[in-house]
């Protein structure tokens, strides 16, 4: 079957996946978030099914960008965005109970036009822009890898001191108030730690992974559970899972409806699993907070901007340029708008920050950021294997359901991911996770075969031609790959 066809035919699974997953979303936010939650924000009006019937059929439009399978890192990180951003923004918005139709309406157009003006700029990028990279010897660049890292622990035992305490999962908020003061001591530090979690320890990991190399691998994870282990950011430890469970799927090469279709099985799971255990902690863990909190803070942004003054990158690039209409930052301010109180910090997702910073227009221009970050991806991981991006990239990604690109870019390694990835080595990479050919031919020993025949992550060889075109049998010409 040509590989055209074979992509055509798993759309219309992209397009059912999404559906489940938004359906799935809002049965569950209704049963098992709303009722529990409602006095944090998480509320539940009955919603204008017209509307939220239209919000649905946006999705499954939408879904028709995505890629069917995952060739570049800007396919994973546009899956990621639709599935954790898009997806409850249009769902949950349209049923908190904050907005007004008008709102709603709006809400759910511009975002799916960033999203779509981003998913376009990615294709387009990836077939017309190129770039020369600036090479780095592998040992120089492994060492600096590794010396960013080994500084990164040391400053941060040397403010704070060893804690070895294993501490639960809903008890880490001492702990991080710990590591918040001590940063007055060494400021730089609110830096180094999440490029080093999100970015530089999993890059280890990561190469360990693909080469097969254990002590890398072991080594990665003790860092990243020490570094848990001071700061008390769950986002780190779960990191250690996340890794392990990509370099299954990539190694697959699995279809990406299988991305929302797996949200929608881990939010019947988590409900499950509360209802067998009389809990809530699993649906508030997975449910509210990985996928019900993006879509109900964009709801609250836009109720609350849209009635106030814009920021207008006042508390950024234009500080001191453009007056700051507001006592305390943006997200305290909506934290107090949601629970009354000052100490609340309610992040938002990159289209969201558009809108609290110049209204619709701002939704786009956060697109068209995503967009250009999307194809700076791509041009940085050009020559490594697929699977190195993708897997890099995933952490900062995520972070973008809560937080603008700026922020992620300079606060949670999202830039340190970019320019790791532009300068790493392309060779010494054992491209162990690509997947086999159809034909499941597999190359010599640590490559693997691509669909175009060539080694993954090597120089094409060079093919030369045996057989005299003088042949009287007229015997075409057999190609012949030099080793």
């Amino acid at each position: 079957m040509p590989a055209a066809t074979a992509e055509r035919q798993l759309w219309p699974w992209n397009l059912v996946a999404t559906v489940v997953c938004a359906l799935t979303l809002l049965v569950a936010y209704a049963h098992l978030v709303a009722p529990s939650y409602s006095y944090l924000g998480y509320t539940w009006a009955t919603p204008n099914y017209a509307l939220l019937g239209l919000a649905i059929a946006e999705l499954g439009a939408l879904s028709l960008l995505l890629p069917t399978r995952l060739r570049k890192p800007s396919d994973f990180m546009l899956l990621v965005i639709f599935a954790t951003v898009v997806i409850p923004v249009l769902t949950i918005g349209n049923v908190i109970g904050l907005l007004t139709t008008a709102q709603i309406a709006l809400l759910c157009f511009f975002t799916g036009a960033a999203f779509a003006i981003a998913a376009l700029m990615a294709r387009w990028g990836h077939g017309h822009l190129t770039v020369r990279l600036p090479r780095v010897p592998a040992r120089w660049y492994w060492a600096g890898v590794g010396a960013f890292i080994a500084a990164t622990i040391l400053i941060l035992v040397a403010i704070g001191g060893v804690r070895l305490e294993v501490t639960g999962l809903t008890e880490v908020y001492d702990v991080r108030d710990d590591y918040k003061a001590g940063l007055a001591a060494f400021p730089p530090l609110a830096y180094m730690v999440p490029a080093a979690c999100y970015v530089a320890i999993p890059l280890v990991i990561i190469r360990g992974l693909h080469r097969r190399a254990w002590l890398p691998v072991a080594v990665g994870i003790a860092c990243q559970g020490f570094v848990y282990l001071q700061t008390g950011f769950k986002t780190f430890l779960f990191a250690i899972p996340v890794l392990l469970v990509l370099t299954v799927l990539i190694r697959r090469r699995f279809p990406t409806a299988l991305v929302p279709a797996g949200l929608a099985a881990g939010v019947v799971a988590a409900g499950i699993l509360d209802v067998a255990l009389d809990s809530v902690w699993f649906s508030s863990l997975f449910t509210r907070r990985f996928l019900a909190t993006p879509g109900q803070l964009a709801a609250n942004y836009v109720s609350f901007f849209d009635e106030h003054r814009f920021v207008l990158l006042s508390e950024g690039p234009l500080r001191g340029l453009v007056p700051y209409p507001y006592d305390m930052p943006v997200p305290f301010v909506i934290g107090r708008e949601i629970h009354g109180v000052t100490t609340n910090s309610s992040n938002v997702n990159l289209f969201g920050d558009g809108f609290a910073q110049a209204g619709w227009p701002g939704m786009l221009i956060a697109g068209v950021l995503f967009g250009a970050l999307l194809i700076l991806v791509d041009l940085a991981s050009k020559g490594l294997p697929p699977s190195v991006g993708n897997m890099l990239m995933f952490l900062p990604c995520i972070v973008l359901g809560n937080a603008s690109i700026l922020t992620a870019m300079l606060s949670h390694g999202l830039a340190a991911a970019v320019l790791l990835l532009a300068l790493a080595p392309r060779e010494g990479w054992e491209p162990l996770l690509e997947p086999r050919s159809r034909s499941g031919a597999t190359a010599s020993k640590g490559s693997t075969i691509g669909e175009d025949g060539q080694e993954l992550g090597r120089e094409p060889r060079q093919r030369v031609v045996l057989g005299d075109p003088r042949d009287a049998g007229g015997a075409p010409a057999r190609p012949f790959v030099l080793r």
